[in-house]
């Protein structure tokens, strides 16, 4: 005959004044005592999600995020949901650090693809929270309804205002409160900016070229860019701010085209262009993926002798690399005078996201070993404090 199975796990703990929660009086003082302190043990949150909310800088995160990785907190989604949240809120934080944790957590939660959304958004990093979106639908993703009013603030126009409203309707928040609130502001914005408009008017102040050159500027980030181009033609003095306006308000409205022709009669009319034209023209080229004219800019810049800081120098070097031209975008990226990857969120494609490193399809094979290097301010955290 078979032994009996003897089941270790069920057996029962002793009856005895050894275990406490057990004893004939669990009311006493020291069975209560220890009944609290597991409860306050469980409680407390994990040092490293203290040091988080203690956090200042990246080096510092950096370290903590070295010591959930060795403990293998890191792959919790909640305490990893905390390291994205610091880079992506704070303003030490890095929006490229926080995108390279996002992809190493196995199920990251919709907290967690929202603190990028708003990340994006709060960085004026319009076209990467709503590109960051459509990622995070194509990998299954389910938002919530703290992800679509990031998301509206970041529509530049009313295209893409309309596609994130219907998106959210099919999904079930169209009666969300929040979400309602945050449409509502934004048509506020517009219907005061119309109301000054009409003021303006009212009072004889539209041939001002400062009051019209604010008025452009506000349709355009209200998304209303033909009612900004009206103002703009219409207009019988235009300064240099104005043309820059409305070429950067063509190249957000996605009519790169159109940008580029204003760019034209601008020259004709022998207005030359400074750092900030250059860089929003360079946008459209690469959204154009207009390697030639792209070119032809870079020798204007040089020919002028505009000032290549940091956000003109990102958005050449994104230029290249996005069309194609690698080497030339490394060599750029050398000569660039400074190369504070945190100072380039001022840049038109409002980050410098490293072309260097990546392409769609991936790692770029050919590009040389010491990029990869740690020392490398790409990869180091040239943005630590």
């Amino acid at each position: 005959m078979a032994a009996p199975l003897t089941l270790q796990h069920h057996i029962k703990p002793p009856l005895s004044s050894e275990n406490p929660l057990l004893t004939r009086n669990p009311t006493s003082a020291s069975t209560i005592g220890m009944i609290a302190s597991s409860i306050d043990d469980l409680n407390q949150p994990h040092p490293c999600i203290v040091s988080i909310e203690k956090c200042s800088n990246m080096s510092q995160l950096k370290q903590i995020h070295a010591q959930m990785l060795r403990t293998g907190l890191f792959f919790d989604p909640f305490t990893a949901s905390k390291i994205v949240a610091f880079c992506s809120l704070q303003d030490s934080g890095s929006l490229q650090y926080a995108r390279l944790v996002f992809s190493q957590i196995p199920n990251p939660t919709s907290y967690t693809c929202n603190s990028i959304i708003r990340g994006c958004t709060d960085k004026n990093l319009h076209q990467e929270a709503l590109l960051f979106y459509q990622e995070m639908m194509v990998q299954g993703l389910i938002p919530d309804r703290y992800t679509f009013p990031s998301l509206f603030k970041s529509c530049r126009n009313s295209s893409e205002g309309k596609q994130i409203h219907c998106h959210s309707t099919k999904l079930g928040f169209a009666s969300d409160t929040y979400a309602q609130n945050t449409l509502m502001n934004i048509a506020r914005d517009l219907a005061m900016v119309k109301r000054i408009h009409e003021y303006i008017d009212e009072h004889g102040f539209g041939r001002h070229v400062v009051l019209n050159t604010v008025l452009m500027d506000a349709y355009c980030k209200c998304g209303c860019v033909q009612l900004a181009r009206d103002l703009f033609d219409n207009a019988q003095e235009k300064n240099l701010f104005s043309w820059n306006i409305m070429i950067n308000g063509h190249v957000e409205d996605s009519d790169y085209e159109e940008a580029l022709l204003l760019f034209r009669e601008m020259q004709t009319k022998g207005i030359k262009g400074d750092k900030v034209t250059m860089a929003s023209l360079l946008l459209a080229c690469t959204h154009l993926v207009a390697l030639e004219l792209g070119k032809w800019l870079h020798a204007y810049i040089m020919k002028q002798r505009i000032d290549v800081d940091v956000a003109l120098g990102t958005a050449l070097v994104d230029m290249y690399a996005k069309c194609g031209s690698i080497g030339t975008a490394i060599q750029v990226f050398h000569e660039m005078p400074e190369k504070d990857i945190s100072a380039a969120h001022k840049s038109p494609d409002q980050q410098l996201i490293p072309q260097l490193l990546y392409t769609k399809s991936g790692y770029i094979s050919h590009v040389s070993g010491d990029l990869f290097n740690k020392s490398n301010p790409i990869l180091s955290g040239a943005e630590e404090q």
